[in-house]
């Protein structure tokens, strides 16, 4: 059933046939969608009935949500075969990118009877490219650069990840996952519409089970994937075992576990975290709770900062207490009265906690202290100063007054 379900789900062009009988006779039915991503979405049907057709509607639904959108078709007859035809406008807020939509026909006939097709699936994905494809019914893979060899090296990365995240973290995968990578940066960028951060070269739609990569068929592209696919892969299993409180996860520790699992680290996240401790210029994690900057420097010591965050609180709590905070969270708390109820510490006391022992950042005692001696020799000295000033100023007021 789960493989039936997934192959339905992956389907990008709906072509059908299915015979049904009308009160007087049988007809055929059809029916095709053309996407022109970003463009439109082109529905065609035909049906054959000896009972005249006075009406035929075509109903949308995406799975995400609970609005249908209707359209009635444009009829052209020949004796019993009626083509159909739907043209949609594609509008911004209409359907999101590689958004899953539910899809079926009711027609009216003359007699009053009316018909209404089976539900059929069918993904608003990116035409744009020639995409292949390699599927086992639950992981599916997308590319467009190299044969399939690439496809195949995608693929193994994926299982080989999703195996391992689900024993780490013990996460349960979803049913369908589907993986698109996409040439550039930029490409991905366009597909989802999305601007302002040209250095994001990965994204997840985790209710949608699609995750966007961007890695050029290069000699380091193995490298980008080892990275990119086990980061997005933990935002999915986090997704499904959250539902809809995902939402209400903290940034820096859904981001936190993503990072930790990346099989290659990014050194631009040892580099960004040493800057920052070196310039006294860590952000706090609080900031971190709802969203991360947006410029890429700041960005990147968010990941730094929120992976190493993570891992102190694995070390010293283990995995049990990250899986109760993320109860926690599911069960409504704010980011940092989620802390403060599992971990029996205030969320700036964790910080404080992971930045001496884990970042070994000097308390003020510490900075202090090999200063100290130094310190209180000047102090000492500045004492005799004083005392000796004083004795001068007092012998001067005794001799001014024996002058007198």
């Amino acid at each position: 059933m789960r493989r039936l379900l997934a192959f339905l789900i992956l389907c990008t062009s709906l072509a059908y046939t299915i015979p049904a009988m009308a009160q007087d006779g049988s007809y055929d039915f059809q029916s095709n969608v053309d996407i022109q991503y970003g463009a439109s979405i082109d529905i065609t049907a035909s049906i054959s009935s000896s009972v005249p057709l006075v009406r035929a509607s075509v109903f949308l639904r995406p799975t995400s949500g609970e609005d249908t959108t209707v359209l009635e078709a444009d009829i052209s007859r020949e004796l019993d075969d009626y083509q159909l035809v739907v043209a949609l406008a594609m509008q911004p807020a209409l359907f999101s990118p590689f958004e899953l939509l539910t899809i079926w026909w009711q027609f009216d006939f003359e007699n009053g009877t009316s018909w209404s097709s089976p539900a059929e699936m069918f993904r608003y994905e990116d035409t744009r490219f020639p995409w292949q494809s390699k599927s086992d019914g639950i992981i599916t893979i997308h590319w467009v650069e190299g044969g399939a060899g690439r496809g195949e090296e995608i693929y193994t990365l994926t299982n080989s990840a999703l195996e391992s995240i689900s024993q780490s973290l013990g996460l349960i995968a979803p049913h369908s996952i589907a993986v698109y990578v996409y040439p550039s940066t930029g490409d991905l960028q366009s597909g989802l519409h999305i601007g302002g951060a040209p250095w994001v070269e990965g994204q997840t739609l985790p209710e949608l089970g699609v995750i966007l990569l961007a890695a050029p068929d290069s000699p380091e592209s193995t490298i980008l994937l080892e990275r990119d696919i086990p980061h997005e892969l933990t935002h999915l299993l986090l997704h499904e075992r959250m539902q809809s409180s995902y939402t209400r996860l903290p940034t820096w520790l859904s981001e936190g576990l993503a990072t930790l699992q990346e099989r290659q680290a990014n050194p631009a996240y040892r580099f960004e975290l040493e800057q920052a401790l070196n310039a006294n210029a860590l952000l706090t994690m609080e900031s971190l709770c709802a969203s991360f900057p947006i410029s890429e420097n700041d960005a990147l010591l968010a990941y730094a900062q929120s992976a190493s965050f993570t891992q102190y609180l694995l070390d010293v709590y283990g995995m049990g207490g990250i899986l109760q905070l993320l109860d926690a969270y599911q069960e409504g708390t704010t980011c940092t009265g989620g802390i403060q109820r599992i971990y029996q510490r205030s969320l700036s006391q964790l910080e404080s906690e992971w930045k001496t022992l884990h970042l070994q950042v000097p308390t003020m005692w510490q900075r202090i202290r090999p200063i100290l001696p130094w310190g209180l020799i000047l102090l000492l000295v500045i004492i005799l100063i004083l005392i000796g000033l004083t004795a001068q100023k007092r012998r001067y007021l005794i001799n001014e007054d024996e002058h007198l």
